[in-house]
Parts: structure tokens; C-alpha cells; sequence
């Protein structure tokens, strides 16, 4: 249900977001033809051209720690401190 709201130059429609924790609707009022206001969107259009969508997808590498790069170097680790521990095995056994 769209709510609107009486301001002196006419009904305006309200913004459509809500909040993650009370669920209360924003107060803003829409942008034109769309459901949200400019503060959730409304101005947005998204990238458009490819050089544009592309720094998009890279831009959603926020800390790399996913990485395949980062994954590879992490096995490495991994494998490094296995063959340690079992070193550190054969040592205390010879003791």
C-alpha cells in the first residue's frame, strides 16, 4: 500500500524502504516514477556502460581474503605447517 503525503504543491508518494530493525517506512518522499527517494536509490541508474559495470565487479572484492590467489596461499600454509608438525613428530619420537 502506497502511502502518500499533503504537502501544499500536491500528494507526493513515500519513500518505500524500511528499516532493517523497527520495519518503519521511510519518510522521504519518492523520486518521480520511482518507488524510493534519492536517499535509497532513486537517483541511482546503475553503470550502464561495460567499463562501467566492470569496476563494479571488481569493486566487490572488499577484502580479498576469497581471492584464488589468496586461497592458493593459503593451502601453502596449510601444507607448509602440516609437514612441520609431522617433522616436530619424528623429532620428539626419536627422543
Amino acid at each position: 500500500m502506497e502511502k502518500t503525503l499533503k504537502r501544499p504543491w500536491g500528494d507526493v508518494k513515500r519513500c518505500q524502504a524500511k528499516s532493517r530493525t523497527a520495519g518503519r517506512q521511510c519518510r522521504n518522499p519518492a523520486m518521480k516514477g520511482k518507488r524510493v527517494c534519492r536517499i535509497h536509490g532513486g537517483l541511482s541508474t546503475g553503470p550502464k556502460s561495460k567499463e562501467g559495470l566492470e569496476r563494479v565487479r571488481q569493486a566487490r572484492i572488499k577484502h580479498g581474503k576469497f581471492t584464488a590467489e589468496e586461497r592458493r596461499r593459503q593451502k601453502q600454509i596449510s601444507s607448509l605447517l602440516k609437514e612441520a608438525k609431522a617433522t616436530i613428530r619424528k623429532i620428539a619420537e626419536m627422543m
